[in-house]
């Protein structure tokens, strides 16, 4: 019996130094599991390298043009954040901001503090010690205590909800206004751009603790980039189909050195508007891999080429049409035979009606009548009379002293190329969005019928002038007496243009 008891006690000893080791053994396995996540997350760092906090009217497509450089930049490592390709539940918003953000970068807009989501970034980037910079628009305001008495009682009520008080906002932005700025190009280009990005790769992460309150510009730093950093923009290589992985390598620039009375297609945009110009950046640098070439944006006061045959891709805001350069532009275009292409960039451009087109019959003439008087114009190259007599079609013209375009002809010159179904580009869809709208746009510029459409839409403009205006013409290798006349067969003298 005593042997018996002895064995017992023994086996129950042996089983439970058994569980010990297997207790010790899992408990180790899960440490040693946990600190291998932990080390694996350390070394790859948090999930977005920037955020890309800004006021979407203000800074929306000019957000993009950023995402696509900072991506671009060889000293980025992880995700851009931007809000319309990678926030998906608004109630996390400030969880990434807290916990996946490794530098919030504030595009410093008129209105960008007036948004309370804004705010709310801001505040929560301070608040957890999340870096910040901002880069600075010319009518970006100072920050001082009666601005931050109205940023704090706009934001309040809304960021109350979600534990943001407003002693902790009124902390953050008396903090923000003594962080130094990146001030914002004057020109926005690619090559400005790319500068903007390679500048704020190389400032320091760590967040400013300095009590600078005056130098709002300490940190005004060089937008230019070093030969080693440039991106070359006519380079094939690219990771991915989607937009967001797209990276373009390379070691020197070829973005704004091309001569516009060389390229085979050139854009046309309002640079008056910054939104517009990011825009027609944007679709400059991702035709790049579809198009094999640079197309060339349009310079103020720069026309399309009367010897090469262009391709003109209007970048439409409802701006544009008042510019004069636009004008200027449409009328030597036209002239020209160009093949104009249609892409409005934001949901609200008002396509053009008939209050549109009084409105540009009034604005264009003082533009166009001046183009008579301008020796460097361009324009008069084909003989054009805008009499409505008929007779006039076969007056002499002096060549060298054309008469002045007509705002009647150019509003047919709108209409005709508004026949054509325009393409929406806009650089605030969601990135994948983006890249399908420019892999059609690039689609349609490289249709082999596209080759003779510009002839096609000044032929419709010579016609509609005769149809609708009773404006004969004088083309070069175009006589009106001989080529234009009436189709006596068809019903009502249709007026044709062989």
């Amino acid at each position: 019996g005593v042997a018996a008891l002895v064995i017992e006690g023994t086996d129950l000893s042996f089983l439970g130094w058994c569980a010990f080791v297997v207790a010790v053994g899992l408990l180790g396995g899960i440490l040693f599991f946990g600190f291998s996540i932990a080390m694996h997350r350390f070394r790859q760092g948090k999930a977005f390298q920037y955020f890309l906090c800004h006021h979407k009217h203000g800074a929306g497509n000019f957000a993009r043009l950023l995402k696509l450089h900072l991506l671009a930049h060889k000293h980025t490592q992880r995700k851009v954040f931007v809000d319309s390709d990678d926030l998906e539940d608004l109630s996390k918003l400030f969880s990434l901001v807290r916990n996946e953000t490794e530098r919030l970068i504030l595009l410093g807009s008129r209105d960008v503090l007036r948004r309370s989501w804004c705010v709310g970034e801001v505040t929560v980037a301070m608040v957890n010690e999340v870096p910040i910079n901002i880069l600075s628009w010319p009518d970006f305001p100072q920050i001082d205590a009666c601005a931050i008495d109205k940023y704090v009682e706009a934001a309040n009520s809304q960021l109350a909800q979600h534990g943001i008080d407003a002693p902790m906002m009124r902390r953050a932005l008396e903090h923000l206004a003594k962080v130094p700025m990146l001030t914002m190009a004057k020109d926005i280009t690619n090559a400005a751009v790319a500068g903007i990005a390679n500048s704020l790769a190389g400032l320091r992460v760590r967040p400013v603790r300095s009590p600078n309150a005056a130098g709002l510009h300490a940190q005004s730093l060089p937008l230019s980039r070093t030969n080693d950093d440039s991106t070359d923009f006519t380079s094939s290589e690219h990771a991915s189909s989607t937009l967001g992985e797209t990276v373009l390598k390379g070691r020197k620039s070829a973005v704004g050195k091309m001569d516009g009375s060389q390229a085979g297609r050139v854009l046309l945009c309002d640079q008056t508007s910054p939104e517009a110009t990011c825009t027609a950046c944007i679709i400059q640098r991702l035709l790049v891999p579809h198009l094999a070439e640079v197309v060339h944006i349009l310079e103020r006061d720069e026309l399309p080429s009367k010897t090469v045959s262009q391709q003109v891709i209007m970048v439409c805001t409802n701006g544009l049409f008042e510019q004069r350069h636009a004008i200027r532009v449409l009328w030597a275009g036209s002239e020209a035979k160009a093949d104009f292409l249609v892409c409005t960039c934001e949901p609200a451009f008002r396509f053009p009606t008939e209050a549109f087109y009084e409105g540009l019959r009034q604005s264009s003439l003082a533009v166009l009548s001046a183009f008579k008087e301008d020796p460097c114009s361009g324009f008069g190259s084909h003989r054009t009379s805008l009499t409505s007599q008929k007779s006039n079609a076969t007056s002499a013209t002096n060549p060298s002293e054309p008469p002045p375009p007509s705002p009647d002809l150019l509003v047919l010159i709108v209409k005709t190329i508004f026949e054509e179904i325009a393409l929406e580009v806009n650089p605030q869809d969601h990135e994948n969005v983006l890249a399908l709208r420019i892999q059609t746009l690039a689609g349609r510029l490289l249709e082999p019928e596209r080759s003779s459409n510009g002839e096609e839409q000044r032929s419709r403009v010579l016609r509609r002038s005769i149809e609708e205006q009773g404006m004969p013409f004088e083309q070069e290798g175009l006589n009106c007496e001989e080529d234009v006349h009436t189709d006596d067969e068809s019903e009502g003298g249709v007026v044709t243009v062989i």
